[in-house]
């Protein structure tokens, strides 16, 4: 009966909803519908800016708790493993990916108007990459767009890299750890790609336009809810489409850079370089539907995003 009760509420909400974007200290909370759906974190006590956590539409948490918080039952991960993030291990031999005294942090400079809406909501973000010593090494601007239609919580991120003044050339070198991340609950354990793989084994290191977990996700207020989370990479992306780093233990990553990782080549270099001057801009949208991949229409739904993208 309450799977029911739950299907029932998925299924009555609202095809557009109010979206209300909120600064509190230093973070952002995300309200849909009078509903938390996440919030970003920006403060100086992280490395790295990230979403913790994220909500599907009924309100069940699917991303990772740890490290930010210890959760009865969950077992802890990578401790540099945010909710939901963007870094790379290897800039100009610099890792943003890690954490610790000799890897660089990423730091907000700039936080643009928070704009709410009827239909979505947004907000454009600065950031500068910069060494252990606090030298700037790149120029960070994101733009981050909220939506929710139906059953599905939707965030679509732009993010354009340059140079910092003086820093010149910039290289993301050839490594795994990097890209625009997702640490998934452990229950969202079905994998598939755009490519009909399915599993870890057939998903992690190959090419693919999007990668989708889902599986049932324990929830106290409801019978265990069946959810999922598809990663869509843009076809105007650089070297699109991205190879993944998926993990059965949750990790979601596109990765554009780690061929001799993904290869097992070391001849391979999947690097590239961002001459002064110029820039490069990714776009990824974030979809949580409930379901899988099959239900939720997930292929469909990329085909549709993408053509809109193809044609900006």
């Amino acid at each position: 009966m309450l799977r029911r009760i739950a299907l029932l509420l998925l299924c009555v909400t609202p095809l557009s909803s109010q979206v209300k974007l909120t600064r509190t200290g230093e973070q952002v909370d995300v309200v849909i519908n009078s509903k938390l759906f996440t919030s970003f974190y920006f403060g100086t006590d992280a490395p790295k800016p990230y979403f913790h956590p994220l909500r599907a539409v009924n309100g069940t948490v699917v991303t990772r708790s740890f490290p930010m918080e210890k959760v009865e039952g969950e077992e802890p991960g990578e401790p540099h493993h945010r909710g939901f993030w963007f870094g790379h291990g290897d800039v100009n031999g610099i890792d943003f990916w890690l954490e610790g005294p000799s890897k660089g942090k990423i730091v907000l400079t700039t936080l643009g108007k928070l704009m709410s809406g009827p239909e979505s909501g947004s907000f454009t973000a600065e950031f500068q990459w910069q060494a252990p010593d606090g030298t700037p090494v790149l120029e960070d601007r994101r733009t981050m767009t909220f939506s929710q239609i139906g059953a599905e919580n939707i965030v679509d991120v732009e993010i354009t890299l340059r140079p910092a003044a003086g820093a010149g050339k910039v290289t993301f070198g050839d490594t795994k750890n990097g890209g625009f991340a997702i640490h998934c609950v452990s229950a969202l354990n079905v994998m598939t790609n755009s490519e009909g793989g399915r599993g870890e084994k057939e998903i992690w290191g190959k090419p693919a336009n999007w990668v989708d977990f889902s599986g049932a996700v324990p929830d106290a207020r409801l019978d265990d809810a069946k959810l999922g989370i598809a990663m869509f990479d843009s076809p105007r992306n650089p070297k699109h489409p991205p190879f993944w780093q998926a993990r059965q233990a949750g990790t979601l990553a596109a990765n554009q850079f780690g061929e001799h990782d993904f290869f097992n080549d070391k001849t391979r270099n999947g690097s590239l370089t961002i001459q002064p001057g110029s820039s490069l801009t990714f776009r990824y949208r974030v979809l949580i539907h409930g379901g899988d991949a099959v239900t939720a229409r997930v292929a469909a739904q990329y085909k549709k995003w993408s053509e809109k993208e193809a044609a900006r």
